[in-house]
């Protein structure tokens, strides 16, 4: 008797549900074109904001990262006028509040995630350096492999691969060796104290100005710095053209060789270049 009863009240609410979905077939129908609709149309938007930001900016992980926000954002906003359609109001009131404190919780829980991908928003703006160039930061020195919005690859010169959280990037100081697309190379050194200065300084430049690599339209520059105890400190410098670290390592070594060849020509007897003495605090 008891199943009976129970059989009959579940035939009931399953009549009245099919009467309820029968009923609701027209929105159904609605909601779902809305909703392809909205999904058409967001492509649309995505591919429109791609083409007016790829004429405005080279930056091709900024164009991306918008045109997939602008169709998301298009999404949802057709997946709330279907929850309309469907009488879901209340849902849609529920929904909001719990994508709120959805948000809330996220942000606490990985708030270094989400700042590290709003730095790389910032970076990606303001475009401090590009894919390629030679940058230095949070002691790391190599070439700018690859950014995401969380973390930017770094490929030393050691040949290995450096993955740094955007964050960190954006608050540290940053380096950017290719932006000039020059470079000025120190060399120093130091000869003895019965040197003839002004001797020892025309060979060094005179050296240094012979070499290929060195940039024709700047002077090359020659300082004497300190006495050491056993002579007297030098500092030369040239500016060449950067695009690699190989550059400047190779133009280091060719001016290191032509100074030494050309103090030995000239007679002048080089000696060792002691370490700066360390800087005591005050007071």
């Amino acid at each position: 008797m008891y199943l009976g009863s129970a059989w009959e009240l579940v035939v009931k609410e399953l009549k009245e549900w099919l009467a309820i979905a029968i009923s609701m077939l027209p929105n159904i129908a609605l909601a779902a074109l809305i909703f392809f609709l909205a999904w058409v149309v967001g492509r649309m938007v995505g591919r429109a904001v791609e083409r007016i930001l790829t004429a405005v900016t080279p930056n091709k992980l900024l164009v991306q990262s918008l045109r997939s926000l602008s169709h998301a954002l298009v999404v949802a906003l057709g997946g709330f006028v279907v929850l309309a359609i469907l009488n879901l109001d209340q849902a849609v009131t529920s929904l909001l509040m719990g994508l709120g404190v959805l948000l809330l919780a996220v942000a606490f829980a990985f708030q270094d995630i989400a700042s590290s991908f709003f730095a790389g928003l910032l970076i990606t703006v303001r475009q401090p350096f590009e894919i390629g160039d030679i940058i230095e930061t949070n002691g790391i020195k190599g070439t700018a492999s690859e950014m995401s919005l969380r973390t930017t690859e770094i490929r030393t010169f050691e040949g290995t691969t450096v993955r740094i959280p955007n964050k960190r990037i954006f608050q540290a100081p940053l380096v950017n060796y290719s932006h000039l697309g020059k470079r000025r190379v120190h060399v120093e050194g130091a000869v003895a104290l019965e040197t003839d200065t002004a001797l020892a300084r025309d060979a060094g430049i005179s050296a240094v100005s012979r070499l290929s690599l060195r940039d024709p339209d700047r002077e090359v520059e020659f300082f004497w710095d300190r006495f050491t105890g056993t002579g007297v400190a030098f500092s030369l410098y040239y500016w060449i053209d950067y695009r690699k670290e190989q550059d400047y390592r190779v133009a280091r070594s060719e001016s290191i060789g032509a100074i030494r060849t050309a103090f030995q020509e000239a007679g002048i007897v080089m000696v060792e270049l002691p370490p700066l003495p360390p800087v005591l605090p005050q007071g």
